[in-house]
């Protein structure tokens, strides 16, 4: 009966530790410091460097969680800001913006802060590392790159630093 019951509380903890896996794997993924190297516009015109610069960091917090931190400049006044905390939960995930500044991640910025807590929802398609926010935003994972198209079609390329 003891063996048994050591049985099932092995395979319980394997089960559990390849759930919580699979999670990390993803976020794996996702994880590191990105630079900016250029945006794309809807007209189809390209900035890249000194017009506009950026990075991207993303760092695991636990098996489901992850905090990501946006900053772009593309001049002396216009500076974006957005600190964010993601849950990742199967097939979905919600984000927590704790801050915001300059309007946050968008294709222009806009003067102004925001410090209260804004939480939205999206998907996640763990094969292809591709986040779908609900209001349209994409990142998606490809190795050393990341693509983040936005909502007016604006797309921006990152490359993994280091």
């Amino acid at each position: 009966m003891r063996s048994v019951a050591l049985s099932l509380l092995s395979a319980m903890v394997l089960f559990m530790a390849a759930g919580c896996s699979e999670e990390v794997n993803v976020q794996d993924k996702f994880t590191g410091l990105w630079t900016l190297e250029n945006r794309k516009m809807p007209d189809g015109k390209t900035i890249q460097s000194p017009q506009i610069s950026g990075w991207f960091e993303w760092s695991v917090m636990d098996q489901t969680r992850g905090h990501a931190t946006f900053a772009l400049s593309s001049g002396e006044n216009n500076i974006q800001f957005v600190g964010a905390v993601y849950t990742i939960s199967g097939n979905a995930f919600t984000r927590e913006v704790y801050v915001q500044i300059g309007g946050g991640y968008r294709s222009v910025s806009e003067a102004g802060y925001d410090a209260k807590a804004k939480t939205d929802q999206g998907q996640i398609d763990a094969d292809r590392a591709v986040l779908t926010h609900a209001d349209g935003v994409t990142l998606t994972f490809e190795g050393e790159k990341l693509t983040v198209t936005l909502g007016d079609g604006t797309v921006d390329t990152w490359k993994k630093a280091g």
